[in-house]
């Protein structure tokens, strides 16, 4: 994904892909940590950054993972 790409589209990204998965799920939490992260930042760099201080591994490691398919894919 391009540093340049709208957080904010990517964060309702994030948060419409978090609902098709189930309550406590791993992808759902880690859909939802992607999503704060770039509601709250303005790249994506700094949206990893934000991901580096979750501290349930599983989630973050997904979370690194599900962020950059989406950057991947706004590229």
């Amino acid at each position: 994904m391009s540093t340049e790409g709208d957080p904010g589209e990517l964060a309702a990204q994030c948060r419409a892909l978090a609902d098709q998965h189930p309550g406590a799920s791993l992808e759902r939490r880690a859909w939802l940590c992607c999503g704060v992260a770039l509601a709250t930042t303005r790249t994506v760099p700094a949206a990893r950054l934000v991901l580096a201080e979750v501290t349930v591994h599983q989630v973050r490691e997904r979370a690194y993972e599900l962020l950059d398919q989406l950057a991947q894919g706004a590229e």
